[in-house]
């Protein structure tokens, strides 16, 4: 479990681990990614189609969320 959380790097969080996603130190890994990019893109721009942009975890997430606006959504939860 101790690899799992701290070394496995989750495609579906951008390629950090869920502890870095956890204590908010993936901001600093993303940084150095996203200076990384875009330096080679300054280099090489050539060789992209457009301006890459480095993928970050999301903000929020979960299983069911409700939007502000949804009611259906919040009847159904009841309902549960």
């Amino acid at each position: 479990m101790p690899w799992y959380n701290q070394n496995h790097k989750h495609s579906g969080i951008a390629l950090f681990s869920p502890d870095e996603v956890h204590d908010g130190t993936w901001r600093e890994a993303w940084a150095r990614r996203d200076a990384t990019q875009q330096a080679y893109y300054e280099r090489h721009p050539e060789r992209f189609r457009r301006q890459p942009s480095t993928p970050a975890p999301a903000e929020i997430v979960g299983i069911n969320l409700l939007t502000q606006n949804s009611e259906t959504n919040t009847d159904r939860l009841h309902v549960a």
